[in-house]
């Protein structure tokens, strides 16, 4: 259901360039018109639409822009200070899978960051060698709780911290790792997956 939703996000993000462009070439015929005044008006109103409807480019893939510009949209209007820096995509895996990876690792940060006093999230995609790195790091507040295993224990009453879980059944099925830590007042998660061909 997710991926659906993505999905229509990505159409809708084809129309709104389609709609550029024609409005880029309503521009270029206002440009001859005589009076000033309602050239820099009518201009003004068109830019202020296409800056209301673009997009973030975030990387090279499609599904992972529409998700994060809709996931720092979501951290910002909970007035949360996000960092996003993605320096490699994640095409090798499938889509609905960086669906519910990146969705449920951003959903978590940002219920976890909103009640904190320095509402920070750092979301970083790289590459090292062969295998792609993701790290998250976000402020939190109360207590993070870890099994015997150093697997994160749900503290939420009423979820069965499902996200949690979701996360870690994609890095196991593409044969990662996934770690959990707190340093300098962050809770830290970390997944290393090893690139491989579609």
């Amino acid at each position: 259901m997710q991926y659906e939703y993505y999905e229509m996000v990505r159409k809708r993000e084809e129309n709104v360039r389609k709609i550029s462009h024609d409005i880029k070439n309503n521009l270029q015929v206002m440009s001859r018109l005589k009076n000033e005044k309602e050239r820099l008006t009518i201009a003004e109103d068109i830019n202020d639409s296409l800056n209301k409807y673009s997009l973030v480019r975030y990387s090279t893939q499609d599904i992972l822009n529409v998700i994060l510009n809709i996931k720092v949209k979501d951290a910002k209007l909970e007035g949360l200070n996000i960092d996003v820096d993605i320096k490699t995509n994640l095409a090798f895996m499938e889509s609905i899978d960086v669906s519910n990876l990146i969705t449920n690792i951003l959903d978590n940060a940002i219920r976890a960051a909103k009640d904190s006093n320095d509402k920070v999230i750092n979301f970083v995609i790289k590459k090292k060698m062969n295998y792609v790195i993701i790290d998250c790091s976000n402020s939190y507040s109360g207590e993070i709780k870890f099994n015997k295993k150093h697997e994160l224990v749900s503290t939420k009453d009423g979820d069965h911290g499902y996200g949690t879980k979701i996360i870690k059944n994609v890095v196991d099925k593409y044969n990662g790792e996934l770690n959990y830590d707190i340093k300098n007042s962050l809770f830290n998660l970390n997944i290393v997956i090893e690139k491989t061909e579609k």
